[in-house]
């Protein structure tokens, strides 16, 4: 049996879900009534018109339009696996509280690069399919505008030109790859991912490649945390979201190795016996 999702008020005055629409906002909360405990739900548009709008009067590019506006916001992070579409919803732990979490999660396989041609298969053609979402190209950037002559309708556009193709979304996946390899604590890879698509173009090294600068970083931060207990080492989501590639680690070459002196002696011995004292309480 499925489990009872909770959507918070917080949700209907959200300026973001607002901008874009009721029909995101409805395709959001079908998203979220279905994902497993680990905020991932099936997304093929044909799939979610079936099972969740089979009465309503959508068609399924509206609900294809509706993913590509909330992949674009990053409110769903789009993965293919095989002919299978799903979504992560990366606030989905924040907001839902989940009491003994199930142990199955949809396997999400890997991120869509491209959403755009991931949807193509259901996104509008031609004039003759006319869409009750249409994704239209016009004069002014980003905006959603209401249409009179359907109720409930939108218009997502966008600047450029109408016969320029969207520009696909850069693919790091090889780069988070190698990121991934080298840092030292591999927790949260998909915040992970997310943050460091948005890394690469906060980098400014003068005219450097980003992956480089930031891979180069997490070397050396990698060489650091080998001293650290791994509590103290920062998950690689916060390490990208707080810019770290720019910190200069601390060349341990050069640390003063005296020898203690009697007292810290005394005081070290004390703490190990204490720590030994501990374990051997431990049943």
């Amino acid at each position: 049996m499925a489990r009872q999702r909770i959507i918070k008020p917080e949700f209907f005055r959200d300026r973001k879900i607002a901008k874009m629409g009721p029909i995101p906002a409805l395709v959001y909360q079908a998203l979220w009534i279905t994902a497993d405990d680990g905020g991932n739900a099936p997304a093929a548009p044909d799939l979610l018109k079936g099972e969740m709008f089979a009465r309503w009067a959508l068609t399924t590019s509206d609900i294809a339009l509706a993913t590509v506006a909330l992949h674009e916001a990053s409110m769903s992070l789009m993965y293919s696996n095989g002919d299978e579409l799903f979504a992560h919803l990366p606030n989905f732990a924040k907001h839902q509280k989940i009491n003994n979490p199930s142990k199955f999660r949809h396997d999400l396989g890997e991120p869509v690069s491209d959403v755009i041609a991931a949807l193509s298969e259901w996104l509008p053609k031609d004039e003759k399919e006319q869409p009750t979402v249409a994704l239209h190209e016009a004069s002014s950037p980003n905006t959603i505008t209401n249409t009179n002559t359907i109720p409930n309708t939108i218009q997502i556009t966008n600047s450029s030109d109408s016969k320029k193709k969207r520009k696909p979304k850069p693919d790091h996946s090889e780069h988070f790859a190698a990121f991934w390899n080298a840092y030292p604590k591999k927790v949260g890879k998909l915040k992970a991912i997310q943050k460091y698509d948005i890394a690469v173009t906060r980098v400014d090294q003068n005219g450097a490649d980003p992956h480089a600068v930031i891979l180069q970083a997490v070397e050396r931060y990698a060489v650091s945390a080998k001293t650290k207990e791994s509590r103290f080492i920062l998950n690689p989501e916060t390490w990208l979201n707080q810019g770290r590639w720019m910190d200069v680690e601390r060349d341990e070459s050069h640390v003063n190795t005296a020898p203690m002196s009697e007292g810290d002696r005394i005081l070290e011995e004390i703490r190990k016996k204490n720590k030994e004292d501990a374990h051997n309480a431990q049943p």
